[in-house]
C-alpha cells in the first residue's frame, strides 16, 4: 500500500490557496506565499526522494522477514 500524488494534490491545494488570495485581494498574502512555494519546494524535492528510499527499504525488510514465518 503506497500512496501516490501527495506531493501533486498539496500542490494544487496550494495554488488554489494562492489564487484565493488573490481573488479576495491580498496580493501580498499571495505573493510571499508563491515565493515560499517557488524556493521551498524544489529545496524539499530531495528530502522527499530520500524519505520515498527509506520507506521502500523498510517495507522490503518487513516483507523478507513476514515471508520468513
Amino acid at each position: 500500500n503506497k500512496v501516490w500524488g501527495l506531493t501533486t494534490a498539496a500542490d494544487i491545494w496550494l495554488v488554489a490557496a494562492i489564487g484565493m488570495a488573490v481573488a479576495t485581494g491580498w496580493y501580498s498574502l499571495a505573493a510571499v506565499s508563491t515565493l515560499v512555494a517557488a524556493l521551498g519546494l524544489p529545496l524539499l524535492a530531495p528530502l522527499s526522494h530520500a524519505l520515498g528510499r527509506i520507506g521502500e527499504r523498510h517495507e522490503k525488510v518487513k516483507m523478507k522477514k513476514s515471508l520468513k514465518k
